[in-house]
């Protein structure tokens, strides 16, 4: 959150204020939004403020409401392992292998089946 702050800061002291903000998180985002309040800007009406990967629901909780670009993780997570297991992927970036191991299954917590994410 501080050097979301801090750098909006750098910003608004170097010219005119820009009129969108893109943070690479939601808690540099908040301290983008801190710095431009106490700047008397106002977010939505003056500038624009996103931030990126929407973390422990932050957008949702913050006033004024912040706009976050999520990532579908879960999607995400089932497309690697299904290139893994079917043996799609077999050299990685830097020149890194990729080896599938066989999967051991030992009974567990089980968590509630999550839902897919649109694509």
């Amino acid at each position: 959150m501080e050097s979301g702050y801090e750098l909006t800061q750098t910003v608004l002291r170097q010219g005119p204020a820009p009129t969108a903000v893109l943070c690479g998180n939601d808690r540099m985002a908040l301290g983008a939004l801190l710095a431009l309040s106490e700047a008397g800007l106002q977010v939505s009406a003056d500038v624009s403020v996103v931030g990126y990967v929407d973390q422990v629901g932050l957008a949702a909780n913050v006033h004024p409401s912040l706009t976050t670009v999520r990532l579908p993780y879960y999607a995400m997570g089932r497309w690697a392992a299904d290139q893994l297991l079917n043996h799609r992927v077999e050299s990685l970036p830097g020149g890194q292998r990729c080896r599938v191991c066989p999967i051991s299954a030992s009974p567990g917590p089980r968590r509630p089946p999550q839902p897919a994410d649109p694509e």
